[in-house]
């Protein structure tokens, strides 16, 4: 059964490991020049909101994002 959740500080390490077993995004992310402190500095930004996709506890896929506020004038 999948599950959704969003992401606290101590996934970095998740999300990262799962592009060290696929290549292409691993590489993809390096050229834009994300590394392994990269995941863990968005994951200890107070606005970080990041979800996970989850297989019996296993992580098969994510979504790095930040909240924003928006002020209506």
């Amino acid at each position: 059964m999948y599950n959704i959740a969003i992401l606290p500080d101590i996934h970095y390490y998740k999300c990262f490991n799962l592009l060290l077993k696929n290549k292409k995004d691993l590489s993809y992310f390096m050229e834009l020049g994300w590394s392994e402190n990269q995941f863990k500095l968005q994951f200890n930004n107070e606005t970080n909101f990041s979800f996970g996709l989850f297989e019996f506890d296993k992580i098969n896929g994510f979504v790095i994002g930040n909240s924003i506020t928006i002020e209506k004038k």
